[in-house]
């Protein structure tokens, strides 16, 4: 009895202690937002994408599409500000690798581990 009262109250604890972990990883997904902003840099004609917060793959596949978008449709280069980056991965890193390399892109604002993050070799 004692053991099976023991068991219980572990599996009670686990079960908590899984909710209490589901609950953390939600408010960090909630604080991960990211905001991609358009604006013209009206001296140059270029579009400028500014990137705020967390960069995760899905938006930096989202910020690719967009910079494809102005470079295809209205044929303008693209200045991509990355001074509001608080969080990159190395999927989003590579991302940013094959748009750095694209004609009519540009990036600017980028922080010290931003730049690491994409200029860093595999």
């Amino acid at each position: 009895m004692a053991v099976t009262s023991l068991v219980s109250g572990l599996q009670l604890k686990l079960q908590l202690k899984a909710a209490s972990i589901a609950k953390v990883e939600a408010a960090i997904k909630r604080h991960m937002a990211v905001r991609i902003s358009q604006a013209e840099d009206h001296e140059s004609g270029s579009v400028i994408l500014h990137v705020e917060g967390a960069l995760t793959l899905e938006y930096a596949l989202l910020l690719e599409s967009m910079s494809h978008e102005v470079r295809g449709r209205l044929g303008r280069n693209v200045i991509i500000d990355l001074a509001g980056v608080t969080f990159l991965d190395e999927a989003s890193a590579e991302v940013l690798r094959r748009l750095k390399q694209q004609p009519g892109v540009t990036f600017t604002g980028c922080q010290l581990y931003t730049r690491q993050m994409i200029e860093a070799t595999i």
